[in-house]
């Protein structure tokens, strides 16, 4: 593999799902940081680290509050995109935080076809959508998603995680039909979390008047 002007390899022309399991096998030890992640892809994009971050909240067997700091983590980068850095950065202490190697390099397995064919259908269109306005503008919505992922709660987390998986590669690939997809999909994430807390809420009622539980 090339090298770049600083002496280390040249990861541009490095699919994205190649790139994430080769950080994923490089990476030492039984755990595997968000820093490890930063440094392994050169921190090139925001796209990938907001990538690696909706997988690794996506998770569904993390600990209870762990979605949270990658949503936070999510609330930064976008933050980022907002103000309009063109390299992103994070505190040392959502750098130290992960999950175990071997849970994402699974992780990243299940997900590796998947994302190899959306990266053979995907291609810079409708730049409209990628361009520095509307990269703004999604910012903010991937922040709004962010905090969903950030409510400790069942079903906050998989489904905003996925959507913002889904606009992170649409700005790698510059693809506006795919930004536009990601955008359908947030909205449904938060349909369908309404739906699901607002038919618990419901039935928690009915069962009260129903004298099913409660006092």
């Amino acid at each position: 593999m090339a090298n770049d002007s600083t002496g280390k390899p040249d990861l541009s022309s490095v699919a994205t799902s190649d790139m994430l399991a080769r950080v994923g096998r490089a990476a030492d030890g039984a755990q595997l940081s968000i820093g490890d992640l930063a440094d392994g892809l050169g921190e090139r994009s925001f796209g990938l680290l907001l990538l690696v971050l909706a997988l690794f909240a996506w998770i569904p067997v993390l600990p209870p509050g762990v979605p949270s700091i990658f949503g936070f983590a999510i609330v930064l980068l976008a933050g980022q995109l907002i103000a309009g850095r063109t390299s992103p950065w994070l505190p040392g202490w959502i750098r130290r935080r992960g999950v175990k190697r071997a849970s994402f390099v699974a992780l990243i397995e299940r997900a590796g076809p998947y994302l190899k064919r959306v990266e053979r259908v995907t291609r810079p269109r409708l730049r409209f959508m990628t361009g520095a306005a509307a990269e703004r503008a999604i910012a903010v919505y991937i922040v709004l998603l962010a905090l969903l992922i950030c409510i400790p709660l069942p079903m906050t987390n998989a489904f905003p995680a996925l959507a913002v998986a889904v606009l992170a590669v649409a700005f790698i690939q510059q693809d506006g039909l795919l930004a536009m997809v990601g955008i359908t999909m947030g909205l449904a994430a938060v349909a369908i979390m309404i739906a699901f807390w607002g038919g618990a809420y419901l039935g928690i009622v009915w069962a009260v008047e129903r004298g099913t539980i409660g006092p």
